[in-house]
């Protein structure tokens, strides 16, 4: 019988890393912000707030499922609640995303693994909040069905990715660059690195640096030696996800469109059939898919029941003050 557990000191978290890391190529769906090098700086910095919260499973031994997951008070009006959210490495704002990792075959017995810890033995949670969460195949609906039992669960599908087949043609270069084959170059050393890094956003930084020796790459697009663009892209099965990107004030004309139909070449150079961005890209070049756009469960319990009247409260106290 499969053995479901929760993964939340430096030693356990230590002796995890290694079947972690043999769980990734085993997945039954990408899920490139769940290796243990993309969340290895957030792991640390959540074990000293004593918020960490990986929960895992194992069958005959073999590590089958993994989602990282951060448990934070949260002040909400007088009172405060405890906040449970997936693990993630990102800017600020709504490009943070946090993945599940299963192994295929597993999907419906994690989820309701999860979903059973979740209502069990794992408490001092009030609220479930799964906003930003890459998934996709069957792992949305699983999620939707399962998670009712934990109490009033609000689910939101959206297009929030945005993906492009990679053995379908391609968006053309614009216009003035048809011929900067070399424009784009990979940061291969840390004198090329660092440059790049300080372009980006400063929530991805110390994840970029983690995970350069396992599936990240820094780019740069130059005009000459002059640098007019940067971005880290990550490496999933089969796809390449642009997770960051900036262009500089004086970079040429569609610098940006660019800079992205260049890492669709490389990606399909190498072997990528597909091309996703967790950024903003420029219209037309990518496709939106569907995933969890958020996934909020208000747990029910007497501190929920406090917050609904303290809520309503405050909406009577607005509607006689409006009169």
């Amino acid at each position: 019988m499969p053995e479901v557990r929760t993964v939340s000191t430096a030693t356990d978290l230590e002796a995890l890393v290694p079947p972690w890391r043999d769980a990734l190529s085993r997945a039954s769906s990408d899920a490139p912000t769940a290796s243990p090098s993309w969340l290895g700086p957030a792991c640390d910095a959540a074990l000293r707030e004593g918020a960490l919260r990986i929960i895992t499973m194992s069958d005959e031994g073999e590590l089958v499922g993994v989602l990282p997951m951060h448990l934070a008070p949260q002040r909400h009006g007088p009172l405060r609640r405890n906040l449970m959210r997936p693990l993630h490495a990102g800017p600020d704002g709504g490009r943070r995303r946090g993945s599940m990792l299963v192994v295929g075959g597993y999907e419906q017995q994690f989820v309701r693994a999860v979903v059973a810890l979740l209502d069990g033995e794992l408490q001092g949670w009030d609220r479930l909040e799964l906003s930003g969460m890459v998934t996709d195949g069957a792992l949305p609906s699983l999620w939707l069905a399962n998670a009712r039992e934990l109490g009033v669960a609000e689910l939101s599908m959206e297009g929030h990715e945005q993906r492009r087949d990679l053995e379908a043609e391609l968006p053309p270069r614009p216009s003035g660059w048809e011929e900067a084959d070399d424009a784009l170059r990979r940061a291969d050393d840390a004198a090329a690195a660092s440059p790049l890094l300080d372009m980006l956003d400063d929530g991805v930084r110390s994840a970029a640096l983690a995970a350069l020796d396992d599936g990240a790459t820094l780019w740069g697009l130059y005009v000459g030696e002059r640098r007019v663009a940067a971005a880290l892209t990550l490496a999933g099965h089969g796809a390449r996800y642009a997770v960051s990107t900036a262009v500089v004030n004086s970079a040429p004309p569609a610098a940006e469109e660019a800079l992205h139909v260049m890492l669709m070449e490389r990606a399909r150079d190498d072997g990528a059939t597909r091309y996703a961005a967790w950024c903003p890209v420029p219209s037309g070049l990518l496709d939106d898919q569907c995933a969890i756009r958020s996934l909020t469960v208000e747990r029910r319990n007497a501190l929920n029941t406090r917050n609904r009247l303290w809520n309503r409260l405050q909406a009577g106290v607005s509607g006689l003050r409006r009169r």
